[in-house]
């Protein structure tokens, strides 16, 4: 595979600044695959499947969104669950969750960061950052998720588009190509090509009249 993901956020504010367009927010999140993953060149041993990490997020907090282009989520209080539904992964202790156990829950400090921009005619970028800390157990070491996307469109129908991403929870261990077992930083970079079409809405103009 080189991309398998399904992801569902949703966000809802009450504005308490009218001026400053801060408002008080709710975020929810749902993250998953929807096919296994394996142990390369290994097609026969999977490390991953559907719902095998799951991630849900539930944050409350303050959204500040100065313009249309960037905003900023501060939440002092977010729960994160990491789901594993697969009895041999969670018998190993796979994602962080306890040997043995298929959820592992925690709440903390949740910082989400978005920017999205037209660059140049027909160059988008749209980037986020994610940072979550734990006060159950080791708040210094910050879960970080980061994506950068840039598109380019070519035409009408054809579109290029650069993607980066970074990882890194220090509550899942990773098996190195040097043999050493523990958490690591995990980057993806993706380079894609492809036809794009845009859906609108077409209303009809108001007939003139007589």
């Amino acid at each position: 595979k080189t991309d398998d993901k399904i992801e569902v956020s949703s966000i809802v504010g009450h504005k308490i600044k009218e001026k400053r367009k801060i408002y008080v927010s709710l975020i929810t999140g749902f993250k998953t695959q929807f096919l296994k993953g394996f142990v390369y060149p290994n097609d026969s041993v999977y490390l991953s499947k559907f719902m095998a990490p799951a991630y849900v997020n539930l944050a409350l907090g303050l959204d500040y969104s100065p313009n249309k282009n960037f905003t900023v989520f501060v939440s002092p209080a977010a729960l994160k669950w990491t789901i594993v539904n697969d009895e041999g992964l969670s018998s190993t202790g796979a994602f962080g969750v306890d040997p043995g156990k298929k959820i592992r829950a925690e709440f903390g400090a949740y910082l989400k960061v978005k920017y999205d921009k037209e660059i140049v005619k027909n160059i988008q970028m749209k980037s986020t950052l994610e940072l979550f800390s734990n006060y159950l157990k080791n708040p210094e070491n910050i879960d970080v998720n980061a994506d950068v996307l840039f598109t380019f469109k070519v035409n009408k129908w054809f579109s290029a588009s650069l993607n980066w991403t970074v990882i890194y929870d220090h509550d899942i261990n990773i098996k190195g190509n040097d043999g050493g077992f523990g958490p690591r930083t995990q980057i993806k970079s993706v380079l894609g090509l492809g036809v794009s079409y845009t859906m609108k809405n077409y209303v009809d103009p108001p007939k003139k009249k007589k």
